[in-house]
């Protein structure tokens, strides 16, 4: 991938962790974490799955402030209308 690319793909995940982080209205937001045993939901560890190698997966993203997760997302590449699409989860 040639470096105009990386600093493109890497310049679009910084404007939309911007407004994944600034743009939303967190006061309407319920998260309910009721169902989720406290073993898999007090770690950071994979479950039902593994560890990956850096770069496995370039298309994943993680945002992390202040030294833990805020939030993820996956680059996805369409053929058509809008060539890229970012999903957040």
């Amino acid at each position: 991938v040639s470096f105009t690319m990386q600093l493109t793909i890497k310049l679009f995940v910084l404007g939309a962790a911007i407004s994944c982080c600034l743009g939303d209205n967190f006061e309407n937001v319920v998260c309910d974490e009721s169902e989720i045993p406290k073993a898999i939901s007090s770690g950071s560890f994979i479950v039902g799955g593994k560890e990956t190698k850096p770069g496995e997966f370039p298309w994943m993203t993680q945002i992390t402030l202040f030294h833990g997760h805020s939030c993820g997302g996956a680059l996805k590449l369409r053929y058509f209308s809008n060539p890229w699409k970012l999903t957040r989860f």
